[in-house]
């Protein structure tokens, strides 16, 4: 694996190469306080410094809305909308949800025929990584999510006035061009400073969830009153899900007009709405808020492990953040081992 030195003088000119042959993505501000994943025009829109964007990469391999196909009016055949030819490159993307596309990578390649809308899109997808700053909702270190060692095309470590520059695949090194020959090769001295910037970093996070003990707590509290108190509280918006870079819950409709055409999609759901768990002749296993908020939980540290060898979060902090209620993604679970050590000592005494 190559480690590059590249200045940061170069940035402008390198991003325009991309946008001329691929669909190239920059974070941008979204108003004051938040950012989003947008088309590159200018090279002044562009804002690294951003902690979290509105909604994750997902959206760019697993769109809120996708038509599957389609049938025009008196035809007995079916269309699959194309996607572009060009490559579709992602600049910025932090380590959390870089680790958030590899969880969507396991649950998509997982099934015996691999989602095929999922897996043309991966394809054209080129990743270029950029490290952050953690702020008070962020608890990727505790998830393992913190670094990513793969998953990327190219990763730029942010230095100063210079970013070193990981290849991680062939892509990558098609993406830097003819700089990818040209560019000096990281020091001695560069990897010194790169792991003084990476513990700066680890002592830089506030939020922290012990995760050793977090399955054995949430299959212990199952009955807890804690997810009553929570289903009271929680609006079940599903900002929560729909924010989440590893939720994959989705809808599908079919919609068919008078004059004879059809098509099926695919839309985003969330397991927190009110009829999510509704089977056909309409009964529903989740039909309070309390059990719809645990099964969420279960979920993503529990339930996903259990058959895919890891849990589902990475520690984003999206959920913490934009919950309108102010659960707290972390606390949650610090309530239930809490109640663990009070069962534990209540035992002994």
């Amino acid at each position: 694996m190559r480690i590059l030195r590249f200045h940061k003088s170069h940035l402008e000119v390198w991003l325009d190469l991309i946008a001329e042959t691929a669909d190239l993505y920059v974070p941008k501000k979204a108003g004051e306080k938040a950012h989003r994943f947008e088309r590159y025009e200018d090279f002044q829109e562009v804002d690294l410094s951003y902690t979290r964007t509105i909604l994750p990469p997902k959206k760019f391999l697993f769109p809120p809305e996708e038509t599957l196909f389609s049938r025009d009016a008196g035809s007995d055949s079916y269309h699959v909308p194309e996607i572009p030819d060009r490559d579709v490159v992602l600049f910025g993307v932090h380590p959390c949800d870089i680790n958030g596309i590899r969880v969507l990578d396991v649950f998509f390649g997982s099934f015996d025929r691999p989602d095929y809308y999922y897996q043309r899109r991966r394809k054209k997808l080129r990743i270029v990584g950029h490290s952050c700053m953690p702020d008070e909702n962020c608890f990727c270190q505790s998830m393992d999510a913190e670094t990513a060692a793969s998953g990327f095309d190219l990763f730029l470590n942010d230095m100063g006035d210079h970013y070193l520059v990981t290849l991680g695949t062939v892509e990558g090194d098609l993406l830097l061009g003819d700089r990818a020959d040209t560019l000096p090769e990281a020091t001695a001295e560069d990897m010194t400073e790169l792991m003084a910037g990476i513990r700066r970093r680890r002592e830089a996070f506030t939020l922290e969830l012990d995760t050793s003990i977090v399955p054995q707590a949430v299959s212990l509290h199952q009955t807890d009153p804690v997810w009553e108190e929570l289903g009271e509280k929680c609006l079940t918006c599903g900002c929560c899900s729909l924010g989440c870079p590893t939720c994959t819950c989705f809808n599908i409709r079919d919609t068919n007009t008078l004059g004879g055409s059809a098509k099926r999609s695919r839309t985003w759901d969330a397991c927190l709405y009110r009829d999510f768990a509704t089977v056909a002749g309409g009964y529903n296993f989740r039909p309070n808020r309390g059990r719809r908020v645990q099964h969420r939980y279960y979920h993503k540290q529990v339930g996903f492990a259990q058959s895919f060898g890891q849990p589902s979060c990475v520690g984003c902090g999206r959920c913490i953040k934009m919950c309108p209620t102010g659960i707290h993604f972390v606390e949650v679970f610090r309530a239930l081992q809490e109640n663990s050590l009070k069962q534990e000592m209540g035992r002994d005494a």
